[in-house]
Order: structure tokens, then C-alpha cells, then sequence
């Protein structure tokens, strides 16, 4: 869904994290998530704006991430979780390096510079299928 002042994304995708710049022995520095930004870019590009947005930015992520198989019951019960099994995915890649690396993603397409983002909220949790969910809005 998308207006002049919101955008909604849905990637039906595993999350993916910002790795650290890495350097080769003769000083080159390069981006590990260089190939796997280009996959994502090429996704991203379905739900891209005419043109960048302008202003601060509200941006939302939301990342679900598979679970586990060992936090499911077994036998006949095997779709089933077992009790006490946590709601919220706080495992690595943390957080903040998902957030990184989608908002490396659509900068210079969704908006100007990423320095425009006023306000980020970054969620996640279990779910049966990983997905990531980004809505951006103007301020």
C-alpha cells in the first residue's frame, strides 16, 4: 500500500544482517553483504517510490524469524509448541544490524539519505515463516 506519505513492504524473505567491513591483506576494504544487498535491492525495487521521499522519516521493521524445530512438541503433537516458548527473537544478527542492512538497502531510493530517519522501531519475533515487514512514513 503506498500514498505520498507511507510506504509498506513485505518481504516473504529470512531476514538478513549488516556484516562488518572486512579488509584484505593489502588494505582493500570491501562489504561481505555487498552480493546478498543486490538480491535484496532487486525485491526492494517492486515497492519503490516515483521518487525518494523528503523529511524525517518514521521507519518501522518488523523481522519474523523461523523457529526452531526444538521449540515444537514432538509425536502427534509436533505442530504444536511447547509451553513457555518465547514470543520475541533474540537471538543473532541482532536487531540493529537487520536494521542496517535494509536501511543501506533503500537509501538513495526510498529516500534521499538515511540520515532523514527520525524515529526507527525494530521488532522481532518467532513466527512459522520469516518475513520482513518495513513501513516508512514521512513526519
Amino acid at each position: 500500500c503506498e500514498d505520498s506519505r507511507m510506504i509498506d513492504i513485505i518481504l516473504k524473505d529470512q531476514p538478513r544482517s549488516q556484516k562488518r567491513h572486512r579488509s584484505t591483506r593489502s588494505g582493500h576494504i570491501y562489504d561481505p553483504s555487498s552480493k546478498d544487498k543486490k538480491k535484496t535491492m532487486l525485491q526492494l525495487n517492486q515497492f519503490k517510490p516515483d521518487k525518494p521521499l523528503e523529511g524525517a522519516l518514521l521507519v518501522k521493521m518488523i523481522f519474523t524469524f523461523k523457529r526452531p524445530k526444538s521449540h515444537y512438541r514432538t509425536g502427534k503433537h509436533s505442530h504444536l509448541l511447547k509451553t513457555n516458548m518465547p514470543q520475541y527473537y533474540t537471538s543473532t544478527p541482532d536487531a540493529d544490524n537487520c536494521a542496517k542492512y535494509y536501511l543501506d538497502c533503500m537509501n538513495k531510493v526510498y529516500y534521499k539519505d538515511d540520515s532523514q530517519v527520525a524515529m526507527l522501531q525494530v521488532e522481532q519475533y518467532y513466527e512459522k515463516n520469516p518475513s520482513v515487514e518495513i513501513i516508512i512514513e514521512e513526519l
